[in-house]
């Protein structure tokens, strides 16, 4: 199970590192729900019914 606030936290630590200048937030969360959905369309991970806001990962 993978908690989002938390991999949300850490993927705009990686991309404000990687810059020069402050992100805005809504461009932030904007990459993240891309990212997500995009890994949800490709079988990496599901979301749960247990949790709103968690993911599992698939196992293969």
């Amino acid at each position: 199970m993978i908690n989002l606030y938390d991999w949300f936290v850490s993927f705009g630590l990686i991309l404000e590192s990687g810059s020069k200048e402050e992100l805005d937030q809504s461009i932030v969360l904007a990459r993240f729900m891309r990212s997500i959905s995009e890994l949800q369309f490709m079988g990496f991970i599901k979301p749960t019914a247990r949790k709103a806001d968690h993911n599992k990962k698939v196992k293969e």
